[in-house]
């Protein structure tokens, strides 16, 4: 009999022990949204806590669960390669779960927008892991190579200059026809003799005699 009562208080024991242990279970489901009205779950499709801590995979109807949340505040985040979704921030403490909607680049202690519970968590946008091919185009091509700009501009310039100078005022013509006169001329040094001598070979210096 004594043993019966024994076994009883350390079942009851260790059930309150294990009760106490436990997490809290927080679940959600994947929704569409107005910007995505046509939300589907794709193949591969998971959430995970915490970075990959604990991962829980989506099932057809877009809902997850996590049975067993510790104390504490956790990330969740939606890995898939079609939709893009907002993480949640989920605060534990026993029984009691509170979610706020997480933005990226704020403090983990400013909260954002509080959510329900269970979660619904919609998608935000569709990625497209293909980039379109550009185009080609002639003005692509021209605008995008600087050796054609640099042509360009140098035709435009010599064909457009003598037509701007007849239409100028004669007399200013003039004057700026002898300002270029009267402008010291530029004499580049001649450094001909400075290569020669830099690449001559050094000159060697006679042997000492032997007395």
């Amino acid at each position: 009999m004594r043993s019966f009562f024994e076994t009883a208080l350390l079942t009851v024991a260790l059930a309150s022990t294990w009760s106490s242990a436990a997490g809290a279970a927080v679940s959600g489901h994947l929704v569409a949204s107005d910007l995505l009205p046509e939300t589907t779950v794709t193949p591969g499709t998971k959430v995970v806590l915490d970075g990959g801590a604990y991962v829980a995979h989506v099932t057809a109807d877009g809902s997850f669960s996590f049975p067993d949340v510790s104390d504490g505040s956790h990330l969740i985040e939606i890995i898939s390669r079609e939709f893009m979704y907002p993480k949640v921030r989920v605060s534990v403490a026993g029984d009691d779960v509170l979610a706020h909607l997480h933005i990226d680049g704020t403090s983990w202690n400013s909260p954002g927008p509080v959510m329900n519970l269970p979660l619904e968590i919609p998608g935000r946008m569709k990625l497209d892991p293909f980039l379109p091919r550009p185009k080609m185009t002639i003005m692509g091509m021209i605008m995008g190579n600087p050796m054609l700009l640099m042509m360009g501009g140098t035709f435009v310039l010599f064909y457009y200059m003598p037509k701007l100078l007849e239409g100028m005022d004669p007399e200013e013509l003039k004057k700026m026809e002898d300002n270029r006169k009267n402008q010291p001329k530029m004499e580049m040094p001649d450094i001909s003799e400075g290569l020669a001598n830099w690449f001559a070979p050094a000159p060697t210096q006679p042997a000492p005699k032997k007395k």
